[in-house]
């Protein structure tokens, strides 16, 4: 942000990098341990909020919020955000909707791939994309999607529906 010559746009950028310390969360480790207790579930590294009255992190939301992550050089703090979404996968075997409780029952569409992509893509980290790939493969997409095909004039069209039933 240095870099850029406008000193208005400087300062705008230098305001806008500056909300990222509002919008960090750390879960409480007592959360872990007592987790009947709290409706908020255990990350065990910070993440970032979409903003307005959230205090947990939203799936889909994160996606554009690494993206904001690595455009700001906060690689660290992309990569903690993506191993929380590591750990929830290895817990539950997919990434809730939300960050409580009350969202376990439902998720968003598959966002955890294309986040490491883009992760890696911008830091060449290739030691986390090893750390996580085995994860990556354990995401069953096919659990997320239906397929139907519809042929019109000849010609095959593939209609994908998302489809996430909870037990």
């Amino acid at each position: 942000m240095i870099a850029i010559e406008d000193r208005e746009l400087r300062q705008f950028a230098l305001e806008i990098h500056a909300l990222w310390k509002k919008l960090c969360h750390i879960v409480k480790p007592e959360v872990k341990n007592n987790p009947k207790r709290y409706s908020i579930l255990y990350l065990p590294h910070e993440f970032m909020i979409a903003g307005g009255r959230y205090r947990e992190f939203h799936y889909w939301d994160t996606y554009w919020i690494i993206k904001g992550l690595l455009a700001s050089g906060m690689h660290d703090t992309a990569k903690h955000m993506l191993q929380n979404f590591k750990y929830l996968i290895e817990k539950y075997g997919y990434i809730p909707n939300g960050g409580r409780t009350y969202m376990l029952q439902r998720t968003q569409p598959p966002f955890f791939i294309p986040m490491v992509y883009e992760y890696h893509t911008v830091t060449a980290d290739d030691e986390f994309l090893l750390s996580v790939m085995s994860t990556m493969e354990a995401v069953n997409f096919k659990e997320y999607l239906n397929y139907h095909l519809i042929i019109i004039l000849h010609l095959i069209i593939v209609i994908y529906c998302l489809n996430f039933l909870m037990n």
